[in-house]
């Protein structure tokens, strides 16, 4: 089992993390962005549900009816805390008459934690789809992906700004 993890599933494990990575850091852009609240929680519910999917398909795994219900379930939890924060943030901005550059960080921030929250739902994703529990290795962790996510952001944001 010990050379099964080594040679296969840690290159899985790798393509999986790198998935998880790159789609936090779009779903965080695009709730940055996006302007909606019902976009943003349909962009993020069709984003996670997409990830799921992809993990899956590293790994092997043929999802039944009964598994794309969890996911889904799965899925429909990070799309209301997603909207959640949406809606109290709006309601905050408006009670504070808050400026346009706040206005502009908080959607920031909506984006940041949008992105986290994609982030854990991929690593719990992760676990549940690999054939071994972590045992050789260690489970990435959500703090080394909320870093990986700010180097990205700002790798991004540097590259924008002439």
């Amino acid at each position: 089992m010990g050379l099964y993890e080594q040679r296969v599933l840690s290159a899985q494990d790798k393509v999986a993390r790198a998935l998880v990575t790159k789609h936090s850091q779009e779903a965080a852009l695009m709730v940055a962005v996006s302007p909606l609240a019902v976009a943003d929680m349909l962009l993020v519910a069709w984003r996670n549900f997409h990830l799921m999917t992809k993990i899956a398909n590293v790994y092997g795994i043929q999802l039944g009816v009964k598994a794309r219900f969890s996911l889904l379930k799965m899925v429909l939890t990070n799309m209301a805390l997603a909207g959640a924060s949406e809606a109290m943030t709006d309601v905050g901005f408006d009670v504070l008459s808050v400026n346009l550059a706040g206005r502009v960080s908080g959607r920031v921030a909506k984006g940041w934690g949008v992105g986290l929250l994609t982030a854990r739902l991929g690593l719990k994703t992760m676990t549940l789809m690999r054939p071994l529990p972590w045992h050789g290795q260690a489970a990435p962790s959500l703090s080394q992906l909320r870093r990986e996510l700010v180097k990205r952001l700002m790798g991004k944001s540097q590259t924008a700004t002439p």
